[in-house]
């Protein structure tokens, strides 16, 4: 399992590394590793049913002060990836990192358990407050 992870977990690392020894908080990660399997690879049967883009953001439902905590969340997003993203045109087309945040942060409140690693996508208040991001890598 661990060296059909490694591809992935490549990429991840090196930004992970530019950050030391100040980590993003793990829905940055979550949603680069998202990011680069759209840019990266074809979509599964099951992407084939349900992908990323289908997600509903709500971004008109948000408050004032849950727009600025994810405007934070894609500033900290920019700033964890730049080893791998150098500008926006990088990112798959029409992609839009503010709406992608509302996506992961506001709509998946689950956990997802991997093998070595684990990410928990909590629920919009715990997201979106402090001290979840990052002042400087």
């Amino acid at each position: 399992m661990e060296k059909k992870a490694w591809p992935d977990h490549k990429r991840e690392c090196r930004c992970l590394k530019s950050c030391k020894p100040r980590y993003p908080p793990d829905s940055v990660r979550l949603l680069g590793r998202v990011i680069v399997k759209l840019m990266d690879e074809k979509p599964s049967e099951s992407e084939r049913l349900y992908s990323f883009y289908d997600l509903e953001s709500n971004i008109d439902k948000l408050t004032e002060d849950k727009k600025e905590g994810l405007r934070q969340l894609a500033m900290t997003f920019q700033h964890f990836m730049r080893e791998e993203i150098n500008d926006a045109s990088q990112l798959p087309p029409s992609f839009d990192l503010f709406e992608a945040f509302a996506k992961v942060s506001l709509k998946i409140c689950l956990c997802v358990r991997a093998v070595s690693q684990s990410f928990t996508l909590c629920c919009l208040q715990t997201c979106l407050e402090p001290p979840w991001y990052i002042e400087d890598c």
